[in-house]
C-alpha cells in the first residue's frame, strides 16, 4: 500500500487493442467560428473520423472547461460514442473557464484496468487557459507512457466567439472577446508526453493522426513487454515479520525476578 519500489521488471504488453481517450475542449471559445463550421465542429468531425479509422480500438471521451468529466467511459460502442459527439456542446460541463489539465489529469484515469499498455490521449483544443497554463497533466501522462496527441483548432489572428443564440461574447468592457489559438502550449504538452502536435488545417489531418495512431500502436505490440517499477516491499513485510515473532516468543518466555 505505501507503494515501495526498488529498478523496474518486465511486464507482458496487454494485446487486446489500443485503447483511445479522446480529450475534447468544450469551452465558449471552441464556438469560435474561424473553423467551420466552428472550432468545436471541426473537432467532433475528426474525432468521428478516428471512430472509423480505427475500428479495433476502443475510446473513451472527456469532455472539459473549467474542470473536466468522463462523458463516455471506455467503450467499443461507436453509435454511443457518435451520439455524444454529434450533440458535444458547452452545455455538457457546468463549470466555466478552460483548463487543459483538468481535461488530461482525467483522461488518465478513463482507461480501465488492463489497458496500461497500448494507451493514447488526443487532446482537441485551442490551447487557451483561463488559469496559469501548467504540463503538470503531460508531465503524468509521460510518466505513465502515454503519449497525448495534440490536435489545435483556431487562428493565431484571433476570433470573435458567437453563441448559438447569435449573441458575441464580450468582456468586462462590453467589447467582443477575441479568442486565439494557443499552439505554444499544445505543441509543448504534446512533446513533453513523447506524442504530436498536429494543426486542424494540415490537409488530410484525419487520415494523419489515424495513421500515426496506428504506428503507435503496432509498435507497442511488437515490443512484447514493458519495464515497470519492481514492487519490493517483500523485505520490509518480511523483517516485520519476523520481529512480530521475536516479540511473542519474549513474551511468551518465563522471566526470573531478582
Amino acid at each position: 500500500m505505501a507503494g515501495i519500489t526498488g529498478g523496474t521488471e518486465p511486464e507482458p504488453e496487454d494485446l487486446r487493442g489500443l485503447g483511445v481517450v479522446l480529450v475534447l475542449d468544450v469551452s465558449r471559445s471552441m464556438l469560435a467560428q474561424d473553423e467551420s463550421p466552428t472550432r468545436l465542429g471541426a473537432a467532433t468531425r475528426i474525432a468521428r473520423g478516428l471512430l472509423h479509422g480505427l475500428p479495433g480500438s476502443r475510446f473513451a471521451v472527456v469532455a472539459f472547461k473549467g474542470n473536466a468529466i468522463i462523458a463516455v467511459p471506455m467503450t467499443e460502442d461507436r453509435q454511443v460514442l457518435e451520439i455524444f459527439l454529434q450533440n458535444a456542446s458547452p452545455a455538457v460541463v457546468n463549470a466555466s473557464g478552460s483548463s487543459v489539465e483538468s481535461g488530461l489529469a482525467l483522461a488518465l484515469t478513463a482507461f480501465p484496468p488492463g489497458t496500461a499498455s497500448r494507451r493514447a490521449v488526443v487532446l482537441f483544443s485551442d490551447g487557451e487557459s483561463h488559469s496559469d497554463f501548467s504540463l503538470r497533466g503531460a508531465q503524468k501522462a509521460e510518466t505513465e507512457g502515454v503519449p497525448v496527441f495534440a490536435v489545435g483548432f483556431g487562428s493565431e489572428d484571433g476570433s470573435v466567439i458567437q453563441l448559438p443564440d447569435g449573441a458575441m461574447v464580450t468582456g468586462r468592457d462590453g467589447a467582443p472577446v477575441v479568442t486565439r489559438l494557443a499552439a505554444h502550449h499544445l505543441q509543448r504538452l504534446a512533446e513533453l508526453s513523447k506524442g504530436a502536435y498536429f494543426s486542424a488545417r494540415e490537409p488530410g489531418l484525419a487520415g494523419r493522426l489515424t495513421e500515426r495512431l496506428r504506428e503507435f500502436d503496432d509498435a507497442r505490440a511488437r515490443m512484447g513487454f514493458r519495464l515497470v517499477p519492481r514492487r519490493s516491499y517483500r523485505s520490509f513485510l518480511l523483517a516485520a515479520f519476523v520481529s512480530l515473532c521475536a516479540a511473542v516468543f519474549t513474551r511468551s518466555l518465563k522471566w526470573k525476578k531478582n
